[in-house]
């Protein structure tokens, strides 16, 4: 992970550059594996900057995700209630000053306990902005769509200009052309954006094997993590199926120990 040419050495150093950063790759190519297993961790031992993270996905109403990422459900708030708060958050930004995300941002750090300096605002399939959409035929919906969509983008790009935080946004290779409609984010990609290619075998032990050393777990018998990788292949397809089956072993296990037998009975990859 130290290394400067891996994805992450180039990902946490294009972060400490720009406060604006893409991660393209392929389906399952390890996006966002990247950005949890990777950067955060990287941006929480810095010692110069003390760093807080939210994450959202933009799904078919970005500015809505935007406003609910900042404001979570109060304890015994109803859903209705909840949804109308909401609601009135998504007008605002879709009405207000370019610059309101900037003031959240600022407000949200200033309430975060241990009053963090800097946030990492992580957009998870950035591609949903386009697959999201209604159809063409809906026009009204599908111009207020764009129209949002246009919104949420300009609200990221003046806040990564003028607030204490880093944007950082997954998406994949396949939504390249709609990605670079956009004038602004067409000029920024070619210096901010980071190119994640096939994972080669040993970067893809290391993402079985490092989180499991943290945590003191073992493989028995310790050939199976070979076996797990054989199963995966090469095809970066298989990294979501994967890490569910990793998920399910860690549940199963005895003790501090996955075993080929709970690896087995998670249902492999």
């Amino acid at each position: 992970a130290d290394d400067p040419n891996s994805p992450i050495g180039e990902l946490v150093r294009k972060v400490r550059e720009h406060p604006f950063v893409m991660v393209v790759g392929r389906s399952g190519s390890g996006k966002s594996s990247l950005v949890y297993a990777g950067l955060l961790p990287a941006l929480r031992r810095e010692h110069d900057r003390f760093w807080n993270a939210l994450s959202l996905r933009p799904g078919p109403t970005p500015l809505r995700a935007l406003a609910a990422a900042f404001n979570p459900r109060a304890d015994g708030e109803g859903a209705a209630e909840y949804a109308k708060r909401i609601t009135k958050e998504a007008d605002e930004l879709r009405t207000g000053d370019p610059e309101l995300l900037s003031h959240m941002i600022r407000g949200q750090l200033d309430q975060t306990e241990g009053k963090p300096d800097h946030l990492l605002l992580y957009i998870d399939q950035w591609e949903e902005l386009y697959a999201q959409a209604p159809p063409s035929s809906d026009k009204e919906r599908a111009a207020q769509h764009t129209a949002d969509v246009n919104r949420f983008i300009d609200l990221l790009l003046t806040a990564s200009r003028t607030a204490p935080v880093a944007v950082v946004a997954t998406v994949r290779a396949d939504f390249y052309d709609p990605l670079i409609g956009h004038d602004e984010i067409k000029s920024l990609l070619p210096t901010r954006q980071v190119l994640l290619g096939k994972m080669l075998r040993s970067e893809l032990e290391s993402t079985i094997v490092e989180p499991a050393r943290k945590v003191l777990l073992t493989f028995d018998p310790p050939k199976l993590v070979q076996r797990i990788l054989d199963e995966a292949g090469e095809d970066e397809g298989m990294l979501p199926l994967l890490q569910y089956a990793l998920k399910e072993s860690w549940a199963l296990r005895k003790d501090n120990t996955i075993s080929g037998d709970s690896y087995a009975r998670s249902g492999g990859v």
